[in-house]
């Protein structure tokens, strides 16, 4: 029996015033007093000049104390406590729509089709394509059982939609009118028998327009659904009725995800855990949440958390209501067994014979410092006696 091991998924200071106080004048003295009083008198004789009755009366007169019973506040703002770091956990592909086109119903459509790569405003992307006819909306349609899930998972409709690079903006006979997006989910409501239909109960869950060769992230929970059957379909249909020019409608890397909130390892020497992408969950005050995708330049180059949450909320700063509480979810590893055999084709009982083990990561990430995988075959030693074989440098 071969066992392979995955990593364990694991203030505001006082205000501060500075006050300031003017310095008492000196008293004078009694002579200084009677020369005062003197020009004062001779001053009473003269006309007063309208630059003289100002300075009289912008300056006290001798004797008078000037002290300020006023202070001056200076107030020093004090800068906003940082960020709290972000929640963790993983995640975990369910379905990939793309991969299982094959699966999926198709009709309405003038043409449908799945690619690994599909590009739009630059960006390629695993897309579903799905053209309407001028009158009629496409319809891709998969049936699903989700997995019931626990108090800290959740599940997830993940995917952008777009037009394809290409459309012609400027083709005055043909131009472009948009394409509306829209995603049902018909939730099977009654059992099948042999003398009635199953009835569903249909439902949009999500809608939207693009006019344009870019890619908008959207994603819709699903896990009020866990547990059952229930059918998706990816509808797409002319924004303008009639008017199919250009509906080159694309559904970018569509995905049913498990988002599991948990603690997480981190290699030794480091100073919080290192990713391979994630898939970042936004909660806003107005308690809507978004979901956004977060790709590495280099997928073989893990990037510190509080990095990536440092993005997140950068491109959160758009949003109209502010952030409560952010989640990470890292993408994961997962090994397979490809094949197990000896590499002998007769093998003699009581002599030592080499067993050759194949291991295929089909996660979407490689294997990083702090996953700890082996493998191990019952009762037998391996190489250099050992009782397991470390898995190491295991790209997807």
């Amino acid at each position: 029996m071969v066992t392979v091991f995955k990593r364990p998924t694991a203030t505001d200071a006082d205000e501060k015033t500075i006050e300031t106080q003017t310095e008492p004048a000196p008293m004078p003295d009694a002579e200084n007093t009677q020369r005062a009083d003197a020009i004062a008198h001779e001053d009473d004789s003269q006309p007063e000049t309208d630059e003289a009755a100002s300075e009289t009366d912008a300056t006290p007169e001798a004797g008078t104390d000037v002290s300020s019973d006023k202070h001056d506040d200076a107030h020093i703002e004090e800068a906003p406590p940082p960020p709290k770091p972000p929640n963790l956990g993983v995640r975990e592909v369910l379905y990939d729509f793309v991969a299982t086109f094959e699966e999926g119903e198709v009709s309405g459509a003038e043409q449908a089709s799945a690619s690994g790569s599909d590009c739009a405003g630059g960006v390629t992307k695993p897309a579903l394509f799905a053209h309407p006819t001028p009158m009629d909306a496409a319809r891709i349609a998969y049936t699903l059982s989700l997995p019931k899930v626990e108090d800290n998972e959740k599940l997830f409709l993940h995917f952008s939609i777009g037009l394809r690079d290409g459309v012609a903006f400027d083709d005055a006979a043909r131009q472009p009118g948009g394409v509306q997006f829209c995603i049902e989910i018909d939730e099977t409501v009654g059992e099948p028998s042999r003398t009635q239909h199953v009835h569903r109960k249909e439902a949009a869950v999500f809608e939207a327009v693009a006019t344009e060769c870019r890619w908008d992230e959207h994603a819709v929970e699903l896990t009020q659904y866990a547990g059952q059957e229930i059918r998706i379909s990816f509808l797409t249909r002319c924004n303008i009725a009639g008017n199919s020019n250009y509906a080159w409608a694309i559904w970018g890397k569509p995905q049913l995800l498990k988002l599991t909130q948990c603690s997480l390892r981190k290699a030794k020497g480091d100073a919080e855990p290192e990713l391979f992408g994630c898939t970042a969950l936004a909660q806003f005050a107005d308690e809507s949440q978004r979901l956004f995708e977060f790709d590495p330049v280099d997928p073989d180059v893990a990037t510190p958390s509080s990095q990536i949450a440092e993005e997140i909320r950068a491109r959160c700063d758009a949003e109209s209501s502010s952030l409560q509480a952010l989640t990470l979810y890292a993408a994961q590893p997962r090994l397979e067994i490809v094949s197990l055999g000896a590499n002998a084709a007769v093998v003699t009982a009581g002599e030592e014979f080499e067993v050759q083990c194949t291991v295929q990561n089909v996660g979407d990430a490689p294997l990083g410092k702090a996953d700890n995988a082996r493998v191990t075959l019952n009762s037998v030693r391996l190489w250099r006696g050992r009782p397991a074989q470390i898995i190491k440098n295991v790209k997807p």
